[in-house]
């Protein structure tokens, strides 16, 4: 028997740090916090529940701060999202400028949050 497990399980806490280590990308790449600079910036995050996490980013072409639930758990199974799962690729489609529309869809009616301007849900859409 080897020391290395044949299979791992990922957690809660890794579903978790797997969707801000890809919202962050590589903090050293043109000094910004994003793999897509253009688009967002990751500028804080709040774990609402145990498997929702609302990320707060600063939208440069439109000069305003958004809050972005995204789920951390698959939908089916139920079970802590893995490396599989992209973010920022979610996240780059739907931002679009040119396409405002299709992230306003998504935006929650009446939500209150101090550290945004508006939320929007995408749990069940990213």
């Amino acid at each position: 028997e080897g020391v290395i497990p044949a299979a791992t399980e990922t957690t809660a806490d890794d579903s978790l740090d797997y969707v801000i280590g890809d919202l962050l990308a590589d903090p050293a790449w043109h000094s910004k916090h994003s793999p897509a600079p253009e688009l967002y910036q990751l500028i804080g995050f709040d774990l609402m529940t145990e498997d929702r996490i609302r990320v707060y980013l600063e939208i440069p072409y439109s000069r305003r701060t958004i809050g972005v639930d995204l789920a951390v758990a698959d939908d089916e199974t139920g079970e802590p999202r893995s490396t599989g799962w992209w973010a920022s690729a979610k996240l780059n489609a739907i931002l679009i400028p040119d396409e405002p529309t299709t992230l306003a869809a998504h935006q929650v009616p009446d939500a209150y949050d101090p550290n945004c301007d508006t939320v929007y849900d995408l749990t069940r859409w990213a």
